[in-house]
């Protein structure tokens, strides 16, 4: 029963020093943003009508958005979810907020590996963005 027990410590020894050679679970940094998007009809009545600029027409509920390295490496896919609170206060008329139009504050948010940038932040079909990483954690992406 001892080697049992010296053998389940040597792979926990094992299993945390990997970790540490790995950076661990500390490793990551957070990605995190919002954008004022919608559909690209209400991006182009909102500027054109209400005076809203930087609207991100396409920029919806669910599109993907991706984060890069400074090689082009794929670091994490996520997609755009409606801040409700936030678009709440912003009182938009409801031909645009509403399902047609979609014009809200849309955040998203993932980690990925710590590391030096820059790094891409694309959403796609709509903007790209090349920040360093001291901004990753509070992106607001504009268009227009």
């Amino acid at each position: 029963m001892g080697s049992v027990v010296r053998g389940a410590a040597m792979l926990a020894a094992a299993a945390a020093a990997a970790l540490a050679g790995c950076g661990g679970g500390s490793s990551n940094q957070p990605v995190f943003g919002t954008v004022l998007g919608g559909t690209q009809a209400a991006a182009t009545v909102g500027a054109a009508e209400a005076g809203i600029d930087g609207i991100c027409g396409g920029a919806v509920s669910g599109t993907q958005v991706i984060v890069r390295g400074p090689s082009g490496t794929l670091l994490a896919t996520t997609n755009l979810r409606r801040d409700a609170k936030a678009t709440a206060a912003l009182k938009l008329p409801s031909v645009l907020a509403g399902p047609e139009g979609e014009l809200a504050i849309y955040e998203f948010s993932t980690s990925i590996p710590a590391g030096n940038g820059p790094y891409t932040i694309d959403v796609v079909g709509v903007s790209n963005l090349v920040v360093p990483d001291q901004q990753l954690s509070h992106l607001q992406l504009s268009c227009g």
